[in-house]
């Protein structure tokens, strides 16, 4: 059984196929009587600012061997392990993802973590190379990762059927803890301005505030104002934010990665790969317009669940672990940023229609083929049947993620792979005439 991981300074995602195994933070809080990693930490991380930890993958990646320290190492190694728990015990191969970030003491001290877990790495890939080509593209294709404390660019060399990875451009200091920061700064003087409530005040306020962002920023994408609202002391503190002034905030962040990006490629048409979770909140589809950049959305875990299309001698051809920085090139055809709605209507769907029986949408909904050729919906992969679409909803919305744009439709439009779904959004499969809406049902 081989299980891909991926891994950077923002989470471990760990994947064996066909589901998603655990998408962990890269967080830990260590205090007198308790000890937190992953997603525990990350829900803490302002309650317990000064004992919270979330660089000790940065360190790794960016290690030099003569300051090499201890603790980070301790740390990653502890993040390692609780992550690959969840994994079954019949795992005997293993694919390691990484970013361009990692020195040869990183890989080195990664491997080593690994070896000490009794981690059976096979193959290591270069992330970048993962990501799809545009069929028929002329122009060049760049790797944009945004992680915790830097952002990775990374330019793809074409050669004949093969992506080659070049040299990274790191922005050092320009990740999401910053942006984070600089964009609850802002809506902190807001707050304070018009209710007098300050959410740096304490602890619980300031995680409140910090756990709010992602849905707030989402929401400044679609609409003209935000609603924030904060809870202190059995009372409502409210206030509305008109979105442009929120993205004021970051648009020299965003202007800088556009700068960096057209610093690397010599190119006029240029298509930036990116997490799909990133462009919801940040918005960078304006790349587009305002720096004309063409955008590739990737959804989360594409590039563990991508490691699948090539076997082992591919990987590592001569059976040494290695970073691998040159694959053959998956191509696509689909339209890019196809977003799949057919209205404004950003109301979250709760249940998707199929066969006149509605779903309820509790995490994720499965569609599935099997060897029969039928269609069945099932909350997560079961047996030998072949994995067709996920539904999933998160704290952001509902979406839409599979692996083949030309097979699946919303709104008969090719869905891009990762693709936020609204009420009355219609899915359909190219050989099957089912069809499922998504729909709201009344309590």
């Amino acid at each position: 059984m081989r299980i891909a991981i991926e891994l950077n300074d923002t989470a471990i995602i760990i994947h064996d196929g066909t589901r998603l195994i655990n998408n962990s933070p890269g967080y830990a809080i260590e205090t007198k009587n308790d000890f937190w990693i992953g997603n525990e930490a990350r829900d803490r991380a302002y309650l317990y600012s000064n004992q919270c930890n979330n660089k000790f993958w940065y360190e790794i990646a960016c290690a030099d061997k003569k300051e090499l320290n201890q603790q980070n190492i301790n740390l990653a190694m502890r993040h390692l392990e609780h992550a690959w728990g969840q994994v079954a015990t019949e795992a005997n191969t293993v694919v390691l993802i990484v970013p361009g970030t990692f020195t040869k003491t990183g890989l080195g001290l990664l491997l080593g973590i690994c070896k000490e877990l009794n981690i059976p790495v096979q193959a290591m890939v270069h992330q970048s190379v993962l990501c799809p080509y545009q069929a028929d593209h002329k122009g060049e294709t760049v790797h944009v990762d945004i992680q915790l404390h830097h952002t990775v660019i990374t330019p793809l060399k074409k050669i004949e059927k093969e992506f080659i990875a070049a040299d990274s451009k790191v922005l050092h200091g320009s990740g999401l803890i910053k942006l984070y920061e600089h964009i609850a700064e802002y809506l902190a003087q807001e707050f304070i301005k018009k209710t007098r409530l300050d959410p740096m005040h304490n602890a619980q306020l300031e995680q409140q505030l910090y756990d709010c962002l992602p849905d707030w920023l989402q929401q400044s994408q679609n609409n003209d104002t935000v609603d924030c609202k904060l809870q202190y002391k059995n009372n409502i503190y409210e206030i509305e934010v008109h979105s442009p002034a929120l993205h004021r905030v970051y648009e020299r962040f965003i202007d800088t990665i556009s700068k960096t990006i057209q610093s690397v490629s010599t190119d006029n048409n240029i298509i930036v790969c990116l997490s799909g979770i990133i462009d919801l909140q940040l918005g960078l589809r304006n790349l587009e317009n305002k720096h004309q950049l063409n955008l590739r959305v990737l959804d989360t875990a594409y590039f563990a669940k991508q490691s699948f299309e090539y076997n082992d001698e591919i990987l590592s051809s001569d059976g040494q672990v290695y970073l691998n920085k040159q694959l053959p090139y998956k191509p696509l055809s689909d339209p890019l940023n196809i977003t799949g709605s057919i209205n404004d209507n950003h109301e979250q769907p709760d249940h998707v229609l199929f066969r006149d029986y509605a779903y309820e949408i509790k995490d994720r909904i499965v569609m599935l083929k099997n060897r029969q050729g039928d269609y069945g919906l099932k909350p997560e992969y079961s047996g030998d049947s072949e994995e067709v679409f996920i539904i999933s909803k998160t704290a952001e919305g509902v979406y839409l993620e599979h692996h083949t744009p030309q097979r699946i439709t919303v709104n008969e439009q090719p869905a891009s792979l990762f693709c936020k779904l609204g009420i009355g959004d219609r899915i359909s499969i190219s050989e099957s005439d089912e069809i499922l809406t998504l729909i709201k049902v009344e309590a």
